[in-house]
């Protein structure tokens, strides 16, 4: 076998990883507005991000329909690619404005090692 390293995340970071992914194609939403959508207080959301907390049932079946994605999609059964900004924020989530807020300068997800 080959040096390489293969990654493996376990089911919180791979929620984690796509969330911060949904959250950046979409207008770069912050966790702040992504916390409000899904119901729960924003410092849960950081924590849940950081891979301190593990994210419930409730958080995913809220995550996949705020983001229009299945929980296949957010276990990492799914491609991450296999999802456009397009698809990801629910009718309801876009009419409470959902992509008019933008994260931090600088901020860039996919390329962050997140």
């Amino acid at each position: 076998m080959g040096a390489e390293r293969i990654e493996r995340l376990d089911s919180a970071e791979r929620v984690a990883q796509r969330v911060n992914h949904l959250m950046f194609i979409n207008g770069r939403m912050t966790q702040r507005r992504l916390a409000s959508l899904i119901g729960i207080a924003a410092p849960t959301i950081a924590v849940k991000m950081t891979g301190r907390n593990r994210w419930s049932l409730e958080d995913l079946l809220a995550l996949c329909e705020v983001f229009g994605v299945s929980p296949n999609y957010m276990l990492g059964f799914e491609p991450i690619e296999s999802v456009s900004s397009q698809k990801e924020i629910a009718p309801a989530a876009r009419a409470a404005g959902a992509m008019t807020l933008v994260a931090g300068a600088g901020f860039e997800p996919t390329t962050s090692g997140l």
